[in-house]
């Protein structure tokens, strides 16, 4: 069943995010953060790799290396905005054709109508595939990074990429008679509750707590068994004042005894 999912967020240098390190995990890649850093996730199994978009580009930009190495020494504030990931949802019905045909598309319109290279990739996932599209926040010139693109930070840039989006999938999803609608329930008058997407980190978290609450029960099934070895090994304590009563009681029989006549 295809479904609606477009998502807009902003890669930021205050929040410690890295335009290279960002492009490395979702293209599948190895390349090398300016300090010399290498991350490397080319172990990935799940990815389309696709090249760089654009028209025209200078050859540094049409390498993921250069391209966002560029990006990071061109912006040089501390809370600097690297740039812009645009992640959406894939139609499961569509081919895998379809898929690169849609995502050529939706590249292309970024780099008509602001002249940018545009970093994309497949995470061709089977239950849920996905694309992950990175492009800088500044403009590209003959001369290299130009000046800020302003508009890209209007809500009216986020709701015309979805609309756009829409449109572009509804085109592919034609021939399967689907649908995809970028509106809310409310906009369209459904009287239903949106689920909300719970992401990433969400899940991280989740594992990291059956993690640790695993890891609780098997420490307290270690120490109740490390307790029950001591009880059974260990050598049977008689306490100290046993052998005195034992003797008290000794004394009072043989007295009894001989008030019988029972010789001892």
């Amino acid at each position: 069943m295809a479904i609606y999912h477009l998502h807009v967020k902003v890669l930021t240098r205050s929040k410690g995010h890295s335009a290279i390190k960002a492009s490395a995990y979702r293209s599948g890649t190895k390349l090398k953060t300016l300090d010399g850093t290498t991350v490397d996730y080319s172990n990935r199994k799940d990815i389309i790799t696709l090249p760089i978009y654009g028209n025209n580009l200078p050859d540094w930009a049409t390498e993921r290396q250069t391209l966002w190495e560029s990006i990071e020494r061109a912006e040089k504030r501390k809370d600097a905005r690297l740039a812009r990931e645009i992640e959406f949802a894939l139609p499961i019905e569509l081919s895998e054709r379809e898929k690169l045909d849609c995502v050529e598309t939706m590249s292309k319109v970024f780099w008509d109508s602001f002249y940018i290279p545009v970093d994309v990739v497949i995470h061709n996932k089977p239950d849920n595939p996905h694309v992950h599209m990175l492009i800088p926040t500044r403009e590209l010139t003959p001369d290299g990074w130009g000046k800020k693109i302003r508009w890209m930070d209007n809500k009216e840039f986020v709701l015309g990429i979805r609309r756009i989006w829409q449109d572009v999938a509804n085109k592919y999803l034609e021939r399967y008679q689907k649908k995809i609608d970028h509106r809310s329930y409310k906009e369209r008058g459904i009287d239903k509750v949106p689920q909300k997407h719970l992401g990433k980190k969400f899940w991280i978290e989740i594992k990291k707590a059956i993690k640790i609450g695993i890891d609780i029960v098997l420490n307290q099934f270690e120490n109740e068994n490390k307790k029950t070895e001591q009880d059974t090994t260990a050598p049977l304590q008689v306490p100290q004042q046993e052998p005195e009563r034992l003797q008290r009681i000794q004394e009072k029989k043989r007295s009894r005894d001989r008030g019988r006549g029972i010789e001892l």
